[in-house]
């Protein structure tokens, strides 16, 4: 039977590549357009001295595999790691990034640019993969919707160009849950290799990939209760456990270059023991926090525990060192918080609303919209009686006892949850729980620092909100066939109107990015990525006298913009006393210091990217 030629790939595949096209060119036309955010010197410093060196001491909080990948292009260049600053040697990895980025020789701008292409490249194989997946379970019309609303995501495009972890880490997270997919349902040794190398993989692009073991056990008992599974017994989850592990200290080794470390070399090993509590401060230790009270009598050198301890930091070379540094900065950075703001508030520790805020704030209300209208649609047979439950109430209260109608009310509804259960493929469970577990345990950190930290979320729900419009367009009634076109292009209205500016994403909901900073700020919309952008201004605008006070890791002179920071301004005197244009980024504007705080109430008179402030003083009032 011939097919049609809007069922072939003739049809198909021309729209995912041009797809796939615009949404190259967005990124990168966009990162031409912006400065380094404060982590991508950091990070791609460290990337190129991995692999030139052999030696991972900078950057370890963060796995090599993103940052290698990010510095591979650089290896064309004639250019050098600045292996002979001290930050090299103190393992500063802010200043070695600002020497290796703005004291080279080649260009900062294009060593930025040739390192952000890869994660570009990595956005497109993940816009392949939703395609792929979506077009597998739903049918291709299904799979192209999907990549559409990929495609212009704005969260997805605004880290789909910069060198950081954040966009990898939604790939490999996708395609490990991909693979696990398969291997429920074939439960063959190639899709159980598949699936292992990819969840090892996933561990040397994020640490936070670690919650991927937690979620094989809680998927394969899932498995067993959907489905009588006889490939998931204890011992070959148990087998399966060990093969991850086993893998992961294969793939580590060699990603880490088979390098060893005695720990004693590293700066923060030798400062620990040069820097050792009194008793005093110890015994007080034991009441204020005593969990850093074990752990600081384990490894004091005066005990038995500690000695072994000290001995082994000073004699023993330990493989892949800096992965086991850079999980205990991460468990530690977690303990210890990190100051976060949210709509008004400074903690240390976080906020549980952190993420439902920006997650309402920061995703396109039209994905909200059908999501929301998918999940009741979802559960409606939970609530439409059938079978059994239709027994009526007064059939109920013909039993006696409020007991019994009681315990025979809740097996009903028992019963009803479990069909429902086993009804649902698998396959929709892990696409649904999945983002929905990732998300609650991103509720639990007390490391509130941008929107971006549950970026693995969204292909989840592009997937689900793919499926739902699908539904809406195939329906016989006309009114929700233009429902679902208006979502659509509101959607992708939403993302061409923020271009290039997609860090400063904010939906309508909050009167869209301008008001952004009343909410949230640092990697949520001021990364300190417009240094470039602000030149432009003030050249447009033949601005030579101003002050300038700067979010961002960056040399602004790098750019012909000299320091000159905004003078305190917390009252209407100070107010009073500027003199000259201010150009401010709003994460120092919303500082927890509050040195900036009078200026909150002046409306700006110009925003450059909406992440910094431009106000024309003198003022007339």
């Amino acid at each position: 039977m011939k097919t049609s030629f809007f069922n072939s790939n003739k049809f198909y595949i021309p729209l995912v590549v041009l797809l796939l096209v615009v949404m190259f060119f967005m990124e990168f036309t966009s990162a031409l357009q912006e400065s380094q955010t404060i982590d991508e010197g950091s990070h791609l410093s460290s990337g190129y001295s991995y692999i030139t060196t052999g030696d991972f001491r900078m950057n370890p909080e963060h796995p090599p595999l993103i940052k290698e990948l990010s510095a591979l292009p650089l290896l064309f260049l004639q250019i050098k790691a600045p292996l002979n600053h001290p930050s090299w040697r103190e393992q500063n990895q802010w200043e070695f990034g600002r020497q290796f980025l703005y004291n080279n020789t080649v260009d900062a701008d294009l060593i930025l640019l040739l390192g952000r292409i890869p994660i570009m490249l990595l956005s497109l194989l993940l816009g392949v993969l939703v395609y792929k997946w979506a077009g597998k379970l739903w049918g291709r019309n299904t799979g192209l919707i999907a990549l559409l609303l990929y495609v212009f995501e704005p969260n997805i495009l605004a880290h789909s160009r910069y060198v950081t972890t954040d966009l990898g880490a939604t790939l490999i997270f996708f395609l490990t849950i991909y693979l696990l997919d398969k291997y429920f349902i074939k439960f063959s040794k190639k899709s159980l290799i598949f699936f292992v190398i990819s969840i090892s993989i996933a561990q040397l692009i994020k640490f936070s990939a670690l919650i991927l073991y937690v979620f094989f056990l809680i998927f394969a008992v899932m498995k067993i209760l959907h489905h009588k599974t006889p490939q998931l017994t204890l011992a070959n989850i148990t087998k399966t456990v060990l093969l991850m592990l086993l893998f992961l200290i294969i793939i580590g080794t060699a990603v880490y270059g088979f390098s060893s470390t005695i720990p004693m070399k590293d700066v923060d090993i030798q400062y620990f023991y040069n820097n050792q509590i009194s008793n005093e401060e110890l015994a007080a230790l034991k009441k204020d926090d005593p969990i850093i009270y074990e752990l600081r009598s384990i490894a004091d050198p005066q005990t038995k525990s500690g000695e072994i301890i000290y001995n082994i930091a000073n004699n023993v070379a330990i493989p892949s060192f800096y992965f086991l540094k850079g999980l205990f900065t991460l468990f530690s950075h977690n303990y210890w918080g990190h100051m976060s703001y949210l709509h008004g508030e400074y903690s240390n520790f976080g906020f549980w609303n952190y993420f439902p805020t920006t997650f309402l704030i920061k995703t396109p209300i039209p994905m909200i919209m059908v999501l929301v209208l998918g999940f009741f649609a979802f559960l409606s047979p939970l609530y439409k009686k059938k079978g059994i439950t239709q027994i009526k109430n007064s059939t109920l209260n013909l039993i006696p006892s409020k007991y019994l109608r009681a315990k025979l009310h809740s097996k009903l509804l028992l019963g009803r949850f479990i069909s429902f259960y086993r009804n649902v493929p698998f396959t929709y469970w892990l696409i649904i729980l999945t983002p929905l577990l990732y998300f609650l345990w991103a509720m639990t950190s007390k490391i509130n620092i941008g929107h971006r930290h549950v970026l693995v979320i969204y292909p989840f729900l592009i997937l689900l909100s793919a499926r739902i419009i699908t539904k809406l367009f195939s329906s016989k009634r006309i009114w929700l066939k233009f429902f679902a076109a208006g979502l659509v292009i509101w959607y992708v209205a939403s993302s061409i109107l923020i271009y290039p500016n997609f860090l400063s994403y904010f939906n309508e909901s909050i009167g869209g990015p301008k008001n952004g900073a009343k909410f949230v700020t640092d990697s949520n919309l001021d990364w300190g990525q417009d240094v470039i952008k602000l030149k432009k201004y003030l050249d447009d605008n033949k601005i030579t006298e101003y002050y300038f006070t700067y979010f961002g890791s960056l040399w602004t002179s790098y750019y012909g913009i000299p320091f000159q920071p905004v003078p305190r301004a917390t009252n209407q005197q100070d107010l009073d006393k500027l003199d000259r244009v201010v150009a401010i980024s709003v994460s120092a504007l919303y500082s927890e210091d509050g040195t900036y705080k009078a200026l909150r109430s002046v409306e700006p008179d110009a925003r450059v990217g909406f992440s910094i402030n431009i106000y024309n003083f003198p003022k007339t009032y």
